[in-house]
C-alpha cells in the first residue's frame, strides 16, 4: 500500500515537472525574461525537493535535454537556415559575391545567431535552475551542463549534413574575413584623423603619414572585392566605434554559444593568408628599408587588436578597447571567481594565438627574404636594413636549413656556372661573406654556403691571381680591409687567457674565450646545424608570467624587448671577434697561404721588372700590410726582391758615375736590374744574341761590377728587360717601349753606317737570314716580327722575306711613276692599246682585291665563332678549319688568311698571344 502510494506521488511529481519545464512556443522563448534566482516561488521549490525525494533528478535532467535535442532538431534548425532561404549557398564564394550580397549575408547571420543565443539563454536558465535545486550541493559542475546544451547546438543546427557543415563553415569565414578587412580599414582611417587633427606636424608624423597611406593603398588593392564595406572611410570615429562594439557583441554571442572555439580553422586561415599578403605586398623587391618592426606594430595594432576583440569579447567588464591590453588589464577588475576563470582561459587561448602569429610573422617574412637573399647580396650593402630583419628571424626560429638549401641552388644556377667571371664570382663571394656575417654572426651558414663556391673557385686557373691583384687596388675593399687589419685583434683572446690565473685550462688557439665564463658556458654546434635559442624559453617564461600577472603585461614587454635588445647587441660585439675576416675566407679557397705568397711573388716580380723609375713606395707599403697579416717569414723573399731594385739603382748611379769619370758615355744611357736568383721566382725566356753595341755596353757594366762586387760576377738574362726605341723612318719618328729581343729585331734593319743612306729601306732580310743573327728558331722570329708588322714599322715583301715599311719613299716613287707615264709619247695606237690594256689589267686587280676583301669579311663571322668556342687557335687550325666547313666561301692562301687576321688584330677584335689568336677581351 505504501509502496502504490509513492509511486503514485512520483508519478505526481514528474508529471507536474513535465508540464512545467515542457518545451513552450517560440514566440514564448524569444520573449522569455531570466529570473533572479532568489525570486524562485516557494512552490517550485518544494517541487524540486519531491525530485529529490523519489531521486528522480537524473531522470528529469536527461528527459529534458532528449526535449531540447527533439526541439533544435525540429524546430530550431529550420528557422535557423530559413534566414539564407534568398542565398544561394551552393555557389557561395566570398571572391566572386558582390558586396551588397556580402551585406546582406552577414546581416542574416547576425540576425541568426540572435535567434540562436536568445534559444540558448532560455534553455541556459532553466539548467541553472536545474543545478540550484538539484545538483548544487552534490558538487556537480554546472559548465558540464553548459557544453553539453552547446554540443546539441552545433550537433543538431550546423552539423545534421555535411552540406551544412559546408555552409555554415563558409557563411562565418565571410563574415570574419568581411569584417577583417572593415576594421583594417577603419584602423587608417582613424590613424589619418589623427595626423588630421594634430596642428604640429613634424618630419616624423610625415614620415608616418606617408606610411599609413602606403599601407592603406596596399589593403586598398586587396580589398577590392569589397566595394561597400560595413566600415568606410567616410564613416566618422564615432561610428566606427558603434560598429566594433556591435561586432563585439556579437562576438561574446557566438562565445557562448561555443561557435569561436569551432571556428578555429577558419581564424587560421583568414589571419595567416592576411599575413602573408601584407609581407608580400610591402617587402617583395625592396631591401632598402627595414619592415619587421612595421610589421610587428601592424600586427599588434590589427592582428592581436582584432584577434582581442572575438577570443577576449567575453570579458566580465567589457569596455572599449584601443588596445587589446585594456581587455587584458580590464578583465582582472571584477571579483567574481567564475568570471575569472573564465577570463584567465579566454587570456590564455589569446596568448596562445599571440604566440602562433608572431611565429607565422616571423616565419612568412623569413620566407620571403630567403627567396630574394641571393639578390640581397648582390644589392650589398644597399640591402643591409632587410639583411638585419633576416638576421633578428634567424635568432627567433629556426630557418638555418632552409637558408643554407636554398641560398647554395641559387647559387649554383646563377653564379658558379661557366658564363660568369671569375673576378665577379669573388666579388658576390666577398658580398656573401659580409651578408652571412651580419645573418649568423657565429659563421656557421657561411661555412656550409660558401664551400661549393670555394670548391668551384679553386678550380679556375685565374682565381689566385684576381684575388691577389685585389690586394694591390687601392679602391678595392680587400685592399681596405688590408690596411685596417690590427694584429692587436688576434691577441685579445689569448691576452684574457693569460689573465686566467691557476686555472687549469687547456685552450686551442681557435678558440677565441674572452673569459673564463666563456669557457665554462660554451655550447658547440648541433650536427644536424639547428641552433638552441634561449629567446623562446623567455617567450614562454613572459607568456606564462602574463598568465599568472597580466596586471604587469605590458611592463614585462617592455622589459623583456629591451632584454633581447641588449642581449643581441652583446651577442654582436662577441661574435665580432670570432668571426673570420674575409682575406681569411679567401686564403681558405686553398687551405693554406703557401699558394697566395707564391703567386703574389710572382706578379711582384713581374711589376718590378716593368719598373722604370725605381718608386716603389706602394710596393713596400703592399708587402708591409701583408707583413702584418701573414707574418714577416713567408714575405722574405719579396722583402729581398725589394731590396735588389733598392741595391740596383744604387749601384746603377755608381756605375755611372764612375763611367763618367772615366770620360766613358757608353753607360750613359744603360741601367740594369740586378736579381738576387736564389729570392726570386724562376725567370724563363728564351736566350738570343744581342747587337754588338749592346754587348759592348754589358761588357763594360759587367766589369765595373766585377770591380766594385768582388768576387761576385753578372749573369745577364738576356729575354728580361724594357727598351726605349725612336725609330726613325724616312721625316717620322715613332717612340717604342719594347722588350730586348724586339728591340734586337728591329735593330737589324738598321743602316751599316755607310753611304748609301737612300738604299737603307730597300734592305730585304730573309727570315732565315734573322734567325741566324738572332740564334733563335725561325717560329720565334716570326712570334716575335708580329708586333712590328702589326705596327706597320716593316712589311713582308714575299714569302718570309721583310723590310722597312717607309710610306714616304713609296708614294715618291709612285708619283715619279705616275709623272713618267704622262710624259710617254702616246701617238703610237699600239702604245695606246698597251696602255689600255695596263689600265685593264690594274682595275682588274683592283676590283679582284677588293672581292677578296669582301670574301674574307664574310668569313670573318666564321672566325670570331671559332675563336668564341674553341677559346685559343692557332693559324694553321683557322686556316684547315675554313677550308674543311666552308669551302665555298673561303678559298684563300695561308698567307692572305695571315694578312687579314693581322687586319683583325689592328682593329682590336682578336690579339695574337703566342702563336695562338684570341678574342680580345
Amino acid at each position: 500500500m505504501f509502496q502504490n502510494k509513492e509511486q503514485t506521488e512520483s508519478l505526481l511529481v514528474w508529471e507536474k515537472i513535465v508540464s512545467i519545464f515542457s518545451i513552450p512556443s517560440q514566440n514564448e522563448i524569444l520573449n522569455f525574461k531570466q529570473k533572479s534566482p532568489n525570486n524562485i516561488d516557494n512552490s517550485l521549490k518544494q517541487l524540486f525537493n519531491f525530485v529529490k525525494l523519489y531521486k528522480l533528478e537524473s531522470l528529469v535532467l536527461d528527459w529534458y535535454f532528449e526535449s531540447i535535442k527533439k526541439y533544435f532538431k525540429s524546430t530550431l534548425s529550420n528557422e535557423f537556415w530559413k534566414f539564407f532561404n534568398n542565398v544561394n549557398l551552393a555557389e557561395l564564394d566570398s571572391s566572386t559575391t558582390s558586396g551588397r550580397q556580402l551585406k546582406f549575408i552577414n546581416h542574416q547571420f547576425a540576425l541568426s545567431i540572435n535567434l540562436l543565443h536568445k534559444v540558448f539563454s532560455f534553455f541556459k536558465s532553466n539548467l541553472f535552475l536545474f543545478y540550484e535545486l538539484l545538483f548544487k550541493k552534490e558538487s556537480y559542475n554546472f559548465n558540464f551542463l553548459i557544453k553539453k546544451l552547446q554540443d546539441l547546438l552545433i550537433t543538431n543546427i550546423m552539423h545534421t549534413t555535411n552540406q551544412q557543415t559546408k555552409y555554415f563553415n563558409t557563411i562565418l569565414f565571410m563574415f570574419f574575413e568581411r569584417d577583417f578587412i572593415s576594421f583594417t580599414k577603419s584602423f587608417y582611417h582613424s590613424k589619418k584623423q589623427i595626423l588630421k587633427d594634430d596642428e604640429e606636424n613634424n618630419s616624423k608624423d610625415l614620415e608616418l603619414k606617408d606610411q599609413l597611406e602606403e599601407e592603406e593603398g596596399e589593403e586598398e588593392n586587396e580589398s577590392k572585392s569589397y566595394i561597400n564595406m560595413e566600415m568606410s572611410f567616410e564613416d566618422s570615429i564615432t561610428d566606427i566605434n558603434i560598429k566594433e562594439d556591435s561586432f563585439m557583441d556579437l562576438c561574446k554571442k557566438l562565445q557562448d554559444l561555443n561557435f569561436i572555439v569551432i571556428s578555429e580553422e577558419i581564424f587560421t586561415q583568414i589571419l595567416f593568408k592576411k599575413v602573408f599578403e601584407y609581407i608580400e605586398t610591402r617587402c617583395k623587391g625592396v631591401f632598402e628599408k627595414r619592415f619587421l618592426k612595421s610589421i610587428l606594430e601592424w600586427a599588434d595594432q590589427v592582428i592581436f587588436k582584432w584577434l582581442a576583440m572575438i577570443l577576449l569579447s567575453s570579458s566580465s567588464t567589457p569596455t572599449k578597447i584601443n588596445n587589446y591590453n585594456d581587455i587584458i588589464n580590464s578583465s582582472h577588475d571584477d571579483d567574481d571567481d567564475d568570471d575569472d576563470d573564465d577570463d584567465e582561459n579566454g587570456l590564455k587561448i589569446f596568448n596562445q594565438w599571440k604566440t602562433r602569429l608572431e611565429f607565422s610573422i616571423y616565419e612568412n617574412y623569413s620566407q620571403q627574404r630567403i627567396s630574394e637573399l641571393f639578390d640581397m647580396i648582390v644589392q650589398y650593402p644597399d640591402s643591409l636594413p632587410s639583411l638585419e630583419d633576416l638576421s633578428i628571424c634567424f635568432q627567433k626560429i629556426p630557418i638555418e636549413k632552409t637558408m643554407i638549401t636554398n641560398l647554395k641552388r641559387v647559387l649554383h644556377n646563377r653564379l658558379l656556372h661557366p658564363g660568369a667571371n671569375t673576378s665577379d664570382i669573388i666579388t658576390q663571394y666577398i658580398s656573401t661573406i659580409h651578408a652571412m656575417a651580419i645573418i649568423d654572426p657565429s659563421g656557421m651558414v657561411m661555412e656550409k654556403v660558401g664551400k661549393p663556391i670555394r670548391e668551384y673557385l679553386s678550380q679556375r686557373e685565374d682565381t689566385i691571381r684576381c684575388i691577389i691583384s685585389s690586394f694591390n687596388e687601392e679602391s678595392n675593399e680587400i685592399y681596405q680591409e688590408l690596411c685596417n687589419y690590427d694584429p692587436q685583434d688576434n691577441d685579445d683572446s689569448n691576452n684574457s687567457l693569460l689573465a686566467f690565473g691557476n686555472c687549469d685550462l687547456y685552450v686551442d688557439e681557435g678558440d677565441n674565450f674572452s673569459s673564463i665564463d666563456d669557457f665554462k658556458f660554451w655550447i658547440p654546434n648541433k650536427i644536424d646545424g639547428t641552433i638552441s635559442i634561449s629567446a623562446n624559453a623567455n617567450t614562454n617564461n613572459n607568456n606564462n608570467n602574463n598568465n599568472n600577472n597580466n596586471n604587469n603585461n605590458n611592463n614585462n614587454n617592455n622589459n623583456n624587448n629591451n632584454n633581447n635588445n641588449n642581449n643581441n647587441n652583446n651577442n654582436n660585439n662577441n661574435n665580432n671577434k670570432k668571426k673570420k675576416d674575409t682575406i681569411s675566407h679567401l686564403v681558405n679557397i686553398y687551405d693554406g697561404i703557401d699558394l697566395f705568397i707564391n703567386e703574389y711573388r710572382s706578379m711582384l716580380s713581374d711589376r718590378l721588372l716593368s719598373v722604370v723609375d725605381f718608386d716603389l713606395d706602394k710596393e713596400i707599403k703592399n708587402i708591409e700590410l701583408l707583413k702584418l697579416r701573414f707574418g714577416d717569414s713567408v714575405l722574405f723573399n719579396c722583402e729581398i726582391m725589394i731590396k735588389d731594385m733598392a741595391d740596383s739603382k744604387r749601384l746603377n748611379l755608381q756605375i755611372k758615375n764612375s763611367s763618367s769619370a772615366n770620360n766613358n758615355n757608353e753607360l750613359k744611357e744603360f741601367e740594369t736590374l740586378i736579381l738576387s736568383q736564389l729570392f726570386w721566382p724562376t725567370l724563363k725566356g728564351d736566350e738570343f744574341k744581342y747587337p754588338k753595341s749592346i754587348e759592348k755596353k754589358m761588357e763594360i757594366y759587367s766589369k765595373e761590377y766585377e770591380r766594385i762586387k768582388t768576387p761576385r760576377q753578372l749573369i745577364w738574362k738576356q729575354h728580361l728587360g724594357l727598351v726605349d726605341l725612336d725609330l726613325e723612318i724616312g721625316n717620322n719618328i715613332q717612340s717604342f717601349q719594347v722588350s730586348p729581343i724586339h728591340a734586337t729585331l728591329i735593330m737589324l734593319f738598321e743602316s751599316d753606317g755607310d753611304d748609301n743612306d737612300d738604299d737603307d729601306d730597300e734592305k730585304e732580310l730573309s727570315l732565315e737570314y734573322l734567325s741566324k743573327q738572332l740564334e733563335i728558331s725561325k717560329d720565334l722570329v716570326k712570334k716575335k716580327l708580329i708586333f712590328w708588322l702589326n705596327n706597320q714599322i716593316i712589311k713582308e715583301t714575299s714569302f718570309e722575306t721583310y723590310k722597312i715599311n717607309n710610306k714616304e719613299k713609296e708614294e715618291q716613287k709612285q708619283k715619279q711613276q705616275q709623272i713618267e707615264n704622262d710624259n710617254q709619247d702616246e701617238s703610237s695606237s699600239d702604245d695606246d692599246d698597251d696602255n689600255i690594256v695596263v689600265v685593264e689589267e690594274e682595275e682588274e686587280k683592283s676590283t679582284s682585291a677588293k672581292e677578296k676583301e669582301e670574301q674574307m669579311r664574310v668569313v670573318e663571322s666564321f672566325i670570331i665563332g671559332m675563336l668564341v668556342n674553341f677559346k685559343t687557335l692557332p693559324l694553321e687550325r683557322i686556316h684547315s678549319m675554313l677550308t674543311m666547313f666552308n669551302s665555298e666561301l673561303y678559298t684563300s692562301t695561308i698567307h692572305e688568311l695571315k694578312a687579314f687576321l693581322s687586319k683583325l688584330v689592328n682593329e682590336e677584335k682578336i690579339e695574337l698571344v703566342g702563336n695562338d689568336f684570341k678574342i680580345k677581351k
